[in-house]
């Protein structure tokens, strides 16, 4: 059966929206609840959150959540 013109251009309500994100903004949200999750476990130093999320160093750690989250890891742990 030929598809005319007029149904073709018509919109496919059945499927749900996607909201779509940039990468970069999806790997950046996706770290920063892998940062405060593992934050929440008191069980890990600072140190080994760092080597669990791949940081070079514990202070180039402490620089990225502070910058990500306004507050240093060890800030973040005497809030909660």
């Amino acid at each position: 059966m030929p598809i005319s013109a007029a149904s073709s251009s018509k919109k496919d309500c059945s499927a749900p929206a996607i909201k779509l994100e940039p990468a970069s903004e999806w790997i950046q949200r996706h770290t920063k609840e892998r940062i405060i999750f593992l934050l929440q476990n008191k069980n890990l130093n600072i140190s080994e959150i760092a080597d669990e999320m791949g940081f070079s160093s514990r202070s180039f750690f402490t620089r990225y959540v502070k910058k990500l989250l306004g507050v240093t890891p060890k800030e973040y742990r005497e809030r909660i």
